[in-house]
């Protein structure tokens, strides 16, 4: 008996779209640490108050939502402070100091 399978999956659609918020120079440091790690992601770094900042991390297919936004939005400063306003979305949010901690553990993945 053969069987003959057409069936195809869909590949799966890994969305990666992360808040880590801090003071904006451990947020760099953490940034730069990550980009040696990971390269395949863009991250977005936005001054909320007077001291503390956000990193936005995004990859998968979040980067392909957000490179069609940028599109679509004429003023890019507006896209990148009001990020969480045009993603369709909420970001999953963790402070600087659990990140770096992930990152030692081998546990922050993007």
């Amino acid at each position: 008996m053969i069987v003959d399978s057409t069936t195809s999956y869909p590949a799966p659609a890994f969305k990666k779209f992360i808040k880590v918020q801090g003071k904006t120079k451990p947020l760099r440091n953490f940034r730069e640490r990550l980009r040696e790690e990971s390269p395949d992601f863009i991250s977005i770094l936005a001054k909320k108050y007077k001291q503390d900042s956000c990193l936005y991390l995004i990859s998968g297919k979040t980067s392909d939502i957000f490179i069609e936004l940028m599109q679509k939005i004429s003023y890019f400063r507006e896209l990148r402070t009001n990020i969480e306003k045009y993603m369709p979305r909420k970001p999953k949010t963790i402070s600087v100091k659990d990140a770096f901690n992930q990152l030692e553990k081998g546990k922050f993945k993007i």
